[in-house]
């Protein structure tokens, strides 16, 4: 008789806790599982009221988050909410470090690359947007998780497919450039472009430092505060250039040699600054929008050190550059 009740009794329990809903990770987990990412996402936010310091539990939301933009990308084609929801989760994640983490992470920047190449853009500008995001979340999968082998071939095959598409556009930018100074802008971006995906190719390379040095003098109207250079000269460690620079912003903007940066193949900076022992030193000056000033830059080298980039920097940001050759 006793063994009776006390069936009963367990029996009476397990129907009231499955009355009252059961465990909601268990739930959470059994909709996580059948596709139910919505019914999911519910029952893990459920959870995690009850257990707000439980890292399991935001793993799992943030797991969902990432099936939620996947499959809304699947169903509506809209990328951009593919791209908010994978924020999300990221920014749940407890643990970024965490292996499951990041290779469930690493799969889902290869997803969001394989969308944006599904994705017809709209205009060029589009285009080179989804170009770009791309290779960026090809890469974030790689640098996330070097073991994604899939993500690798991804890569090799989107780099091969574009490096003679962008070649082909450098040098073609190159040989209008004598007659349009700013298409050397041009083919310095796509040659760039194309020794990302083939960094020995050697016509790639040799016509990168063409385009630099024939592009030096061309101020970059992409950039808020680009700059040109003229001219250069050395005496002892005392390397000068006469720069321009032009305020592309829609306020005014102090401008001073100090805030020109000579960089370093190894992202060292030289402060810039002016010297005596040139001519026409750069003057300090407040620049109104559109307005553009020139002037003598020193800097104190090492003759040992490569140097790659000169660099304007306003409130600490980089507002202009200019690549050597």
């Amino acid at each position: 008789m006793l063994a009776t009740w006390t069936k009963r009794l367990v029996l009476g329990v397990l129907l009231i806790f499955l009355a009252c809903g059961g465990d909601p990770i268990q739930q959470g987990d059994q909709a996580f599982q059948q596709g139910k990412y919505s019914e999911a996402m519910k029952f893990y936010n459920e959870a995690l009221k009850a257990q707000p310091d439980n890292p399991e539990i935001k793993k799992k939301i943030a797991f969902t988050y990432f099936k939620i933009g996947e499959h809304f990308f699947k169903t509506r084609r809209v990328i951009r909410a593919f791209e908010g929801q994978v924020e999300k989760g990221i920014q749940i994640a407890p643990d970024p470090d965490d292996p499951e983490y990041r290779r469930t992470l690493s799969q889902t920047y290869l997803a969001l690359a394989q969308a944006y190449q599904q994705v017809k853009p709209e205009n060029p500008v589009q285009k080179e947007q989804f170009f770009k995001k791309t290779l960026y979340y090809l890469e974030k999968a790689i640098e996330t998780d070097s073991s994604n082998t899939e993500a690798q071939e991804a890569l090799r095959v989107f780099s091969e497919k574009n490096f003679q598409e962008m070649l082909d556009r450098g040098l073609t930018a190159y040989k209008k450039g004598p007659k349009d100074p700013l298409e050397y802008l041009v083919a310095e971006y796509y040659l760039e472009r194309a020794l990302k995906f083939n960094p020995d190719h050697k016509e790639a390379k040799r016509y990168l430092r063409l385009a630099r040095k024939k592009g030096l003098d061309v101020l970059n109207i992409n950039q808020d505060m680009p700059i040109a250079i003229s001219s250069q000269l050395k005496k002892g460690r005392l390397l000068a250039y006469y720069i321009v620079i032009r305020n592309n912003t829609d306020e005014p903007r102090r401008v001073s040699s100090q805030n020109f940066y000579l960089i370093t193949a190894d992202g060292d900076e030289v402060q810039g600054g002016t010297s005596r022992e040139f001519a026409e030193p750069f003057q300090d000056v407040t620049l109104q929008p559109g307005q553009e000033t020139g002037g003598v830059v020193t800097f104190q080298i090492n003759p040992r050190v490569k140097y790659v980039r000169v660099e304007y920097w306003h409130e600490n940001d980089v507002a202009g550059y200019k690549n050597l050759p």
